[in-house]
């Protein structure tokens, strides 16, 4: 059975997240807006993105850029499970900033963290 959870706090105005479960829910190329960082929980997943693609299973992190074209799919039939963080890069340049000094916000040069 798929379900499928949003989280919003209002204390964290700058973050939400998705944590999908037993899904084998198909997503075509997409985009957000939003930096963004996706970890497997159960499943294999098949993972183009940034023109590169990869087999993702449990345990599997990786970062998305704003504006970067990614799917996350089934390998097979199977049902997947996943989280997806979303971060406004408003937010993310806020954090950057009390740690360098920067006047945009510096996305990451790794794609995938974690994979086989």
């Amino acid at each position: 059975m798929n379900r499928e959870h949003f989280i919003k706090d209002p204390r964290l105005p700058f973050a939400g997240g998705r944590y999908s479960q037993g899904s084998r829910r198909v997503f075509k190329p997409h985009m957000h807006r939003s930096f963004c960082i996706g970890a497997v929980d159960q499943g294999d997943v098949f993972y183009p993105v940034a023109g590169q693609s990869g087999h993702l299973k449990p345990g599997a992190l990786t970062l998305i850029k704003p504006e970067t074209l990614h799917s996350c799919n089934p390998q097979t039939s199977a049902t997947r499970s996943s989280f997806m963080l979303y971060l406004q890069t408003d937010g993310c340049l806020k954090f950057q900033q009390s740690l360098w000094q920067t006047d945009t916000f510096r996305p990451v040069d790794t794609a995938l963290l974690a994979m086989d």
